[in-house]
């Protein structure tokens, strides 16, 4: 038996140096792909992930520059109206500021002195009035004028007495403002004497 166990121990190692290499080797090929896989993977995976951040930080670099430009722009025309520009000082194309008093500056020219006054439009106001007879006619009419140098500006006419079978028919100024007429009349049977009153408002009135 003691003969034999260094035979059989001989060829046990004679199979573990044949087989084994090729085992040992196949299973280390074998866990070896697979991590070369993983690392593949882990490689794309954080590749893609800086892709993904590079877009994102692109993206907000480019809003972050849009922002700038349109405060600067806004920047650029805080000083204008319109696009007209403003300056302290009178310059051609240039708006100009108004001073504390709403005024321009006295250094785009002096302010000349007043001018005489003009002509007063309406002065001298005076009324004018003028009656008709009194007595049972069915129409009366009546005029008034002006003094010398005045117009009429205005003017109206009344009954003496208050009736439903009275009425004015006429009340106007002339042509040529020199004076006012009016006209009555009985519009049905009234029992009675009565009269018209003209009134002219006159005035000197600037030409």
């Amino acid at each position: 038996m003691r003969p034999r166990l260094p035979l059989l121990l001989s060829l046990t190692a004679l199979v573990v140096a044949v087989f084994a290499p090729q085992s040992i080797g196949n299973a280390a090929l074998q866990a070896g792909g697979s991590v070369v896989k993983h690392a593949l993977f882990a490689d794309r995976a954080h590749y893609a992930r800086f892709a993904r951040d590079a877009v994102h930080a692109t993206k907000a670099d480019r809003a972050g520059k849009a922002a700038k430009a349109k405060s600067a722009d806004f920047a650029q025309n805080a000083g204008a109206v319109n696009t007209i520009q403003a300056s302290r000082t009178p310059t051609p194309n240039m708006l100009l500021p108004l001073d504390a008093n709403g005024k321009l500056p006295s250094s785009i020219g002096a302010v000349g002195p007043a001018g005489p006054p003009g002509p007063i439009g309406v002065s001298a106001e005076q009324l004018v009035t003028a009656d008709s007879s009194t007595n049972s006619n069915t129409v009366k009419s009546q005029s008034v004028s002006c003094p010398s140098g005045k117009k009429v500006v205005g003017g109206g006419a009344a009954v003496n007495t208050t009736s439903n079978s009275l009425a004015i028919t006429r009340s106007s100024p002339a042509g040529d403002l020199s004076g006012w007429t009016a006209e009555a009349q009985e519009t049905s049977a009234f029992a009675g004497n009565w009269r018209v009153t003209v009134y002219a408002v006159c005035a000197r009135v600037a030409a």
